[in-house]
């Protein structure tokens, strides 16, 4: 008897949500805009005037990560005795 290889479902129920702020200059000082990417977004958020950018942070704000169902694990094949036994329950054996 075997068992069929164990797998995950794709996770479902996650939330990401990231402040990414934009700067001007190279010590995060000059702020020239921000953005709120999700994974509902694909994790994606536009950098206000490119040509501008000196430097960039980011922080989580939301962090939900989901579950995935398990898969397969399920019994294949047939349990074929061998050698039968026969096993006796007897009374406890007083001291």
């Amino acid at each position: 008897r075997a068992c069929t290889p164990c797998a995950c479902a794709p996770p479902s129920g996650s939330q990401c949500t990231a402040l990414v702020r934009y700067y001007e200059d190279t010590t995060c000082m000059m702020e020239i805009g921000s953005g709120l990417p999700t994974n509902d977004a694909g994790a994606c958020s536009t950098v206000p005037g490119a040509s501008m950018l000196g430097s960039m942070d980011a922080a989580l704000v939301t962090d939900h990560p989901g579950a995935c169902a398990p898969l397969g694990g399920m019994p294949v094949g047939e349990a074929t005795p061998v050698g039968p036994s026969t096993f006796c329950c007897l009374p406890p054996h007083s001291p």
